[in-house]
Parts: C-alpha cells; sequence; structure tokens
C-alpha cells in the first residue's frame, strides 16, 4: 500500500451552468422499452414514468440497453459498474451478492458469506473477465481476473470507503473514504487526496482517468476535486436539488457525469447528456452510475425504498424515541444548521456511513430509525454519549 501526505490537491471551482445537464423526462426502461418518435430532430419521449421503482431497479438511458434487473428481492443495492464490452452490467448489493447483466460474466459472490462490514461499491476488471468489491472497512473481494493487491481492511480508518476504481492495467486499484483520503494498491499511484482538508460535504466516489495518471473525486454536494491528469470539467456545487451519489468519466476522459439520489444527472466536458428522472422522483433513491463504454448512454440503479408512511409502530424500540426526544425534543425533521440532523441528531459522515442518502431529516422517523439500528450495530449506544448517558442505555 502506497500513502503519503497530502501533496497535491485542487480545491471545487465555481460550477458551470452552461454544461450542466437540463433535466428532462427521458427514460427508456430496462423493464418495458420506451418507444419514442423523432420529430425535425428532437426526440419525443414518454412524460412519465412508472409510480414505483424497486431496490435494484435499472433504468437506462441513451443507448444503454435493456438487459433486466436484478429486481425487487435483492439486497440493498451497493452499486452498479458497466461490463468493460459496454452491453452489460453488475450490480452489488450491501449483502455482497452479486447480479450479472448483458454481456457482464458472473464470477463470483459474497453472497451468503458474513461480512465484516457492507459492501458500497463493485468495479469491474478491464478485461471484463472479473470485479472487485470493497467493503465500507475497505476489505476487498476479488473475482475472476481480478487480483487481489491490500486492502484496509485490518486499519483503522479516520472514515468509511466510500467507493473504488481500478488501473487501467487491471493491476491496481484506489479507494476513496468520505473524508477523501486515498488508498493505492498494486500499480496505482497515490496522486493526492483531500483527506486532510476540511470538506462542507463528504465525499461519495471517484473516478479514473483512461490513463491511469490522474482520478476525481465528487462529494455529496456535488463539489469536485481531480488529481494527477485528472482536468477539472466544471462542477454542480450549491446546483443539485438532491445529492449526488455517483459519478463516471466519459471515454476520452475529457468529461464526465454526475448522478442525484432523485435520478437527475449533470454532464460536463464531452459527456453527453442522455436524459434523467426530470421532474418525477423515483420512489427509491438512486445508488448508482455506470457509463455505457461506448460513452453514449448510461445506467442508473436504484437502492432501497423509503418505508412506507411514517407510523409509530409498536414494533419499533420505543428507546428511539426517548433518545429522540433528548437529541432534538423529538423533532425528526430538525435541521439547526450545526451540522447535525433529524431526531437522532445525526452527523452527516455519520448517516452517510450507514448507508444514508440525503440528510437525515428529509427522511422519516423509521427510516431515521433504521439508520440508527446500523449506527448502534457498529458502535453501541454510545454514538449518542450524552443522551444515551443520560437515558441508562448500555
Amino acid at each position: 500500500m502506497i500513502t503519503h501526505p497530502l501533496d497535491r490537491r485542487t480545491t471545487p471551482m465555481a460550477p458551470l451552468p452552461e454544461r450542466r445537464a437540463t433535466r428532462w423526462p427521458l427514460r427508456r426502461a430496462v423493464a418495458a422499452a420506451a418507444a419514442f418518435a423523432t420529430v425535425a430532430g428532437l426526440a419525443l419521449v414518454p412524460s412519465s414514468l412508472p409510480a414505483s421503482a424497486d431496490a435494484g431497479s435499472v433504468y437506462g438511458f441513451g443507448s444503454a440497453g435493456d438487459h433486466g434487473e436484478p429486481g425487487a428481492a435483492v439486497a440493498e443495492v451497493a452499486g452498479i459498474a458497466a461490463a468493460p464490452q459496454g452491453e452489460g452490467y453488475l450490480v452489488a448489493t450491501r449483502d455482497g451478492g452479486v447480479h450479472a447483466r448483458g454481456d457482464a460474466s458472473f464470477h463470483g459472490s459474497m453472497h451468503g458469506t458474513p461480512l465484516a462490514q457492507p459492501v458500497v461499491g463493485i468495479a469491474a476488471h478491464p478485461t471484463g473477465d472479473g470485479y472487485w468489491m470493497v467493503a465500507r472497512d475497505g476489505g476487498i473481494f476479488s473475482f475472476g481476473a481480478a487480483e487481489f493487491f491490500g486492502s484496509t481492511g485490518a486499519m483503522r480508518l479516520n472514515q468509511p470507503i466510500v467507493g473504488m476504481s481500478p488501473t487501467p492495467s487491471g493491476e491496481g486499484y484506489w479507494m476513496v473514504a468520505s473524508d477523501g483520503g486515498v488508498f493505492s494498491f498494486g500499480d496505482a499511484r497515490f496522486l493526492g487526496s483531500m483527506g486532510h482538508t476540511a470538506l462542507n460535504s463528504p465525499v461519495v466516489g471517484m473516478a479514473t482517468t483512461p490513463s491511469g495518471d490522474g482520478y476525481w473525486m465528487v462529494a455529496a454536494d456535488g463539489g469536485m476535486f481531480s488529481f494527477g491528469d485528472a482536468v477539472f470539467r466544471g462542477s454542480a456545487a450549491d446546483s443539485p436539488s438532491a445529492d449526488i451519489v455517483g459519478m463516471d468519466v466519459s471515454p476520452s476522459g475529457d468529461g464526465y457525469w454526475l448522478a442525484t439520489e432523485h435520478g437527475g444527472i449533470f454532464s460536463f466536458g464531452d459527456a453527453g447528456f442522455y436524459g434523467s428522472f426530470g421532474e418525477t422522483r423515483p420512489q427509491a433513491p438512486i445508488t448508482g452510475v455506470a457509463a455505457q463504454r461506448t460513452g453514449d448512454g448510461y445506467w442508473l440503479v436504484t437502492g432501497k425504498p423509503e418505508p412506507a408512511p411514517d407510523v409509530h409502530s409498536a414494533s419499533v424500540d420505543p428507546r428511539w424515541d426517548r433518545l429522540a426526544e433528548c437529541e432534538s425534543g423529538g423533532n425528526w425533521s430538525i435541521n439547526t444548521g450545526n451540522g447535525y440532523y433529524g431526531g437522532l441528531q445525526f452527523s452527516l459522515s455519520s448517516w452517510r456511513a450507514v448507508g444514508g442518502t440525503g440528510y437525515p431529516h428529509q427522511h422519516s422517523r423509521l427510516t431515521q430509525i433504521e439508520m440508527g439500528e446500523r449506527l448502534r450495530a457498529e458502535q453501541g449506544w454510545g454514538a449518542w454519549p450524552h443522551c444515551s448517558r443520560k437515558l441508562g442505555y448500555t
């Protein structure tokens, strides 16, 4: 493993509105192809989307084709990666499952194997004959031609891993943490990080240049950080109405796409805009984006749907409501601007670390409690030190 102090950095620049994609509801659904006509060079497309989107639903735009989807029965989706051949994709779930569609090949998974931490991303080997999965503790799971070059699984990280990207040779990879820290393995060169810089919003993903001599990181607020020969083409800082959840790069490396949890797409450089969810919000949040290797389209994949309308169910541990009363006066939608959100006063980094999307206060009581259960499973009631002591939770 190569680790270095911060020696090269870039900072987010002002957004380039002329390159930001206009959001309009073009969609070619994976479940049913959407027919459209062309008049005077303009595509006439369906103006509405299905009323629901289950976990694992995949939506194709542009020339990204219909290859089927994992479906509603899968575990919560962690990410998606395009097959290098360009006609398929891999979908990974948080429990280590892998679903290969189109010409993407299945080489194994961790499904059924207890994991120390959930999977947060997947990356295809450049040959298409294998893939890696990465867990939030930096554990690496390699399959097929994808070799293991090291991990951070035994290290104590300042913040959890949120994504990875392989080198063009397939002989190494980078991992990025939510604080912008970068870890390089194999022939992946360390080219800088944001690990020692206070960020306005956590990093949520990364992508590598075609040369392997640079990489980008994107933060949840749309801020972009470029290193090595990765060229800054614009950012969505302060622009998205929903958090950015991932990115992918154009084949030339002269552009990139950013995707939001609500299905919005921002395109920069030579990355073409092929549509988005527009004003129609998917019921399940988008968790990842993967560009077709020809650069003529992209796929979006949904994660876990929001629970049913918020009710005070008897099945919910009553300690959560007492904790919320202590933390926030029982206000599940509170945002005072102090950096902590919702009834359980999550920090954004803690919320993201357990798989939360958006901001805690934007979600239902049940979702906040679900994320609270995940955090308690990892840190105990001590994640809320003052109130847990006050309430006698141990």
